[in-house]
Order: C-alpha cells, then structure tokens, then sequence
C-alpha cells in the first residue's frame, strides 16, 4: 500500500507552514522568557532591597537596646530605686587584690616605660596605687574611676583624680593628647564592645611613640582561673593574653608584647619528683605546672606607631 500523496505540493506546504510557526511559537515564547526572567530580576532586586533596609534597622534597633540596657543598668539609674550602700566597695576590693604596698613594689618596673612618656592616664586607678608610684618617680600622671570612694582616697592623698567611666573620659580628651596610658585590672570588667572602644580610643588620644600598658588576671595559669578570678562577681570574662594581643595590633598598635606578672611560689605547685624519678615524670610536672600556676597576672605592652597621626 502506498502512503506517498500524490498531491507533493501539499505536503512541502505543510511543512513549511509547520516551520515558520515553530519559529514563530519559539519567538513568542523566547520574549515571554525574557519578560520573565527581567520581572524576576526586578522582583528579587525589591526584595534584597528590602532586606538590606531590614537588616539596617534590625542593626539599629540593636545598638538602641544597647544604649537603652546601660542606661538601665547604670548606676544613676539603679541609684533611686534601690537602698544605699552600706558595705565599702573600696575595701573589698582591695582584700581581693591583696597588699597594696607589695603591689607598689612589684610594679616599678611598669611604672619605668612611661619615664619620657607623659602625661600618663590611669584608667581605673582605684585607690592611687599606681598613682602614687608615678608621683615618686616624677612622671605626670591623673587617674579617674568610676568608684567615687576610690577617687576620694585619691584626692585625700595628694594625688590627681576624678570620678569618671573610662571610656567617656578618653572620649572627652583631644586626640594625641597622652603620653601614656595605664590600665591594671580593668579590661576584665569590661564587655566586649567596650574593650574595643577602649583600646580604640586610647589609640587615638595617645601621641606618636605613646606607651599603653595593660594588666589583668592571666587565664593561662588554671589556678587563677579556680582560685582568683571568680572571686570578684564583678569580672565578666577572662582574657587570653594572646587574643588580646591580636586585638590590639588589628586597632593599631605596634610593638605589643606579653610579660607575666606575680609568679605562683614553689609551695603552690606540685612537687618536684625525687631524683631518682624518669625524665617523663619530670617533664610532666613541668608542664602540669607551667598550666596550673606559671603567673597570676599578665601585663600587655603597645606603643602609638610614630607616623601615625590620629
């Protein structure tokens, strides 16, 4: 049986016919793609609009609860409502930090960096201990603490100080207006985004070639951390030397190194083995000891690089 039309003309009509209307179908349909894919572009470009506004004020709404917090938790705030204080801060403080006069004498060491560094500002200078070290040796120093006993005890010894948050007293200073800037046992009360406008302000408020020395609990030694550290309830975290260290060269600071401070004695750590013992027991107490209790304390040198200008 023969399917061949005898009518070929037709066929190669048809054909044509069919052709030119794919083509015309693919037209169509290729411009609606586009229109498509344009009207999505656009939608998608309205909507990370959109987010980005909504991540914008998320942000801001955040920084807000911040200010909103510390104006609740600050004293001024809580100052009304709540009874007077009836115990001395001061002297708690400072039965946790033990005897002042050995502090002074273990720290003429500190005390000598800042010698052609001045004026120095002690942040959070307590009770003038570092204070009265810098009158000793000469170099002009003022502190300012928030605790207004600590400030009193000051000015009762002669020494120049006032009431004041740390971090709003450098906002108030001109820009490379210090010599130096001291700071022992603070940073570990300070959350995060205060320590980063600290440093960052004493950057600033510092001169070219200007000294910034910081002290706090070294978490290194375990025992500090178990013994020392949480005795103060006003301690919100320890820091790692090392991680502060960082920190501040990111801000800017150049020449930082890390000394430990206040060695834990030999009657504080494990006991030597005998003589006879093997050197892997020796070496193990060794290093058991270096993480138990090699310092108390760890001290953070930096300087202001010299070309720099604010």
């Amino acid at each position: 049986m023969d399917f061949q039309s005898d009518r070929p003309w037709l066929g190669r009509w048809i054909i044509s016919s069919k052709r030119l209307l794919m083509r015309f179908l693919w037209k169509l349909l290729g411009q609606e793609f586009v229109l498509r894919e344009e009207r999505t572009l656009k939608i998608l470009s309205q909507h990370q609009y959109a987010l980005e506004t909504l991540e914008a004020d998320i942000l801001r709404l955040h920084r807000l609860r911040l200010q909103l917090s510390q104006k609740e938790e600050s004293p001024e705030s809580l100052r009304s409502p709540s009874p007077p204080v009836s115990w001395d801060r001061l002297a708690y403080t400072g039965r946790l930090r033990g005897d002042e006069n050995y502090l002074a004498r273990s720290a003429t060491d500190l005390v000598s960096v800042f010698r052609d560094k001045h004026p120095v500002l002690d942040l959070g200078c307590g009770p003038g201990t570092f204070l009265s070290l810098f009158r000793e040796a000469q170099i002009p120093a003022y502190g300012v603490d928030a605790n207004e006993e600590a400030v009193k005890t000051c000015l009762d010894r002669g020494l120049r100080a006032e009431r004041a948050d740390a971090v709003e007293h450098l906002l108030s200073l001109p820009e490379n207006s210090l010599g130096g800037i001291a700071s022992f046992h603070l940073v570990e009360h300070l959350d995060a985004e205060a320590l980063e406008a600290l440093l960052t302000l004493s950057l600033s408020r510092l001169r070219p070639g200007g000294q910034i020395v910081i002290e706090t609990p070294d978490p290194r030694s375990l025992l500090v951390l178990s013994q020392d550290f949480f005795k103060d309830p006003s301690h919100l975290r320890p820091l790692h030397p090392e991680g502060l260290l960082i920190l501040m060269e990111e801000i800017g600071f150049v020449e930082v190194r890390i000394q430990g401070r206040f060695p834990f004695g030999a009657n504080e750590k494990l006991p030597a083995p005998p003589k006879d013992a093997s050197s892997y027991l020796r070496d193990l107490v060794k290093a058991l000891n270096e993480h138990l209790c090699s310092f108390r304390s760890v001290v953070l040198y930096g300087k202001k690089t010299l070309s720099s200008h604010g």
